[in-house]
């Protein structure tokens, strides 16, 4: 019998391939979180979930986030300003697989708020000579009267805006006590870091002449503009500056004697040159 001899190298291929145990994630995230009333700025987070194997808390900031990973999901955050700032609450079953829930805190320091509102200075008359009153807002009740005020929202970009900083929200508008407050806040919003109101009588209450008194009390620090100032009501037919723009008041905060002074200026557009 004949036999055909065959060479051959044969190579034993073995996998070393290990399947990856499917991760179930936690389930039923439950959280606490409290703004302690004795300390400014102290944040307490407790979260617990089924299946967890740890947990992370992220406190955003203005620096950027703070995160704190532990078993107990307990954590602890002091901010050092006031803002509306965003805390997630994360559990884990690994560090790429975890369930998350998240909440928006609002943070507000003594300092930055009017503890009193200022009880001196000056009051207007309730008539004067040979004038009559038309109209006046004494701001009572709890909330701005829309039938003689527009809340103006956004940033104003390609309309009225000025290229400033703030995002204007209606929640900064505030009345109480016979007072209205404007508030503004270090908030990010959309494209805008900061947050405040701004309020018009367009298309509610227009007047061609007589006498205005405004009585009202200012903010101080850097970067702040509180102004109150009047438009013609035909600016969406003539634009601005030929509508005319008288500003009462402005006052370019700052530090030093900026913070006590304040600025009246008229604008208008005569044979197209502005003023």
């Amino acid at each position: 019998m004949k036999y055909i001899y065959i060479l051959g190298l044969f190579v034993l291929a073995c996998s070393d391939k290990q399947e990856t145990p499917e991760l179930t994630l936690p389930t039923d995230l439950t959280y606490t979180l409290n703004v302690s009333n004795q300390v400014e700025g102290l944040v307490t987070v407790e979260a617990k979930a089924n299946n967890a194997s740890y947990y992370t808390i992220i406190f955003s900031d203005y620096t950027g986030d703070v995160k704190e990973s532990n078993l107990t999901g307990k954590a602890t955050h002091t901010y050092n300003e006031s803002g509306t700032f965003t805390i997630k609450i994360r559990a884990h079953a690994s560090q790429a697989a975890y369930i998350e829930k998240s909440e928006n805190v609002t943070i507000v320091f003594a300092s930055d708020t009017i503890s009193t509102i200022p009880t001196k200075g000056y009051t207007s008359p309730s008539s004067y000579t040979n004038y009559k009153l038309v109209w006046s807002d004494e701001f009572i009740g709890t909330s701005l009267n829309t039938a003689d005020w527009n809340y103006e929202q956004g940033t104003g970009n390609g309309g009225w805006g000025n290229n400033e900083l703030q995002y204007y929200l209606s929640e900064n508008t505030k009345v109480n006590d016979g007072v209205l407050t404007i508030t503004a806040k270090r908030q990010p919003v959309f494209s805008s870091d900061y947050t405040s109101s701004r309020l018009t009588t367009q298309g509610k209450q227009s007047f061609q002449y007589g006498r205005i008194d405004i009585r009202a009390a200012l903010p101080k620090g850097q970067g702040l503009w509180p102004a109150l100032w009047m438009l013609g009501d035909n600016i969406n037919t003539v634009g601005w500056p030929k509508c005319g723009e008288i500003d009462i008041m402005e006052l370019i905060g700052g530090t030093g004697n900026k913070n006590r002074t304040v600025h009246g200026t008229v604008h208008w557009d005569d044979n197209g040159v502005k003023k």
